[in-house]
C-alpha cells in the first residue's frame, strides 16, 4: 500500500489491513468571484469524463468500455459540489476500474477528493498500490460520501 507517498492521502484500513486511500488534489483556478459552483463545476467534470474515456480507449486498445453514473450534485463542507463515479468494464463484463471523485469551487481553486479502484492484473493501466478493489470500494461509498460532506478540502 503506497500511503507513505508523498500524496495527500487518507488511507482506509477495513480490519486492520490496508484497504485503500483517498487522494486530495487541489488545482489553481481564475474563475470570476461570484461563480455559481455547480454550472461552473458541471463543465468541468463533463471534461474530465470525457479525457478518461478517451484516454482507456486510446491505452486499452478498445477492449474495455467506460460508462459513468449520472453526475450528482452533494453536500461538501456546508456547501455544494458534485459527485462523479465512472467505471471501465472489460469484455467480460467485470468492472476493473473505477473512481469516484468529488469535486468542489474554492476560491481560487478547483479541490478533487477521489478514490480509485482496480482489479489487480486485469486493468491497462498501472496501479500505484494505493488502491481498492471493486468491491472494498463498493463498501466503502457510504463513508466517501461522509468524509467529502463533512470535510474542509474545498476552502482555499
Amino acid at each position: 500500500m503506497a500511503c507513505e507517498s508523498n500524496a495527500t492521502l487518507l488511507c482506509v484500513r477495513r480490519n486492520g489491513a490496508p484497504a485503500g486511500a483517498v487522494e486530495l488534489l487541489v488545482h489553481p483556478d481564475a474563475h470570476p468571484p461570484g461563480t455559481q459552483p455547480i454550472p461552473y463545476l458541471t463543465q468541468i467534470v463533463a471534461d474530465f469524463e470525457k479525457g478518461v474515456a478517451a484516454n482507456r480507449q486510446a491505452t486499452c486498445a478498445n477492449s474495455n468500455a467506460f460508462s459513468a453514473q449520472p453526475v450528482q450534485e452533494v453536500a461538501i463542507n456546508g456547501g455544494v459540489g458534485l459527485k462523479s463515479d465512472w467505471s471501465i468494464t472489460n469484455s467480460s463484463g467485470l468492472v476493473v476500474e473505477r473512481q469516484i471523485t468529488y469535486f468542489a469551487l474554492g476560491r481560487t481553486t478547483i479541490a478533487s477528493l477521489s478514490a480509485t479502484a482496480l482489479v489487480p492484473g486485469a486493468t491497462c493501466v498501472g496501479a500505484l498500490g494505493s488502491e481498492f478493489t471493486p468491491p472494498l470500494m463498493a463498501e466503502a461509498v457510504p463513508i466517501l460520501d461522509l468524509v467529502a460532506a463533512r470535510s474542509r478540502f474545498s476552502s482555499d
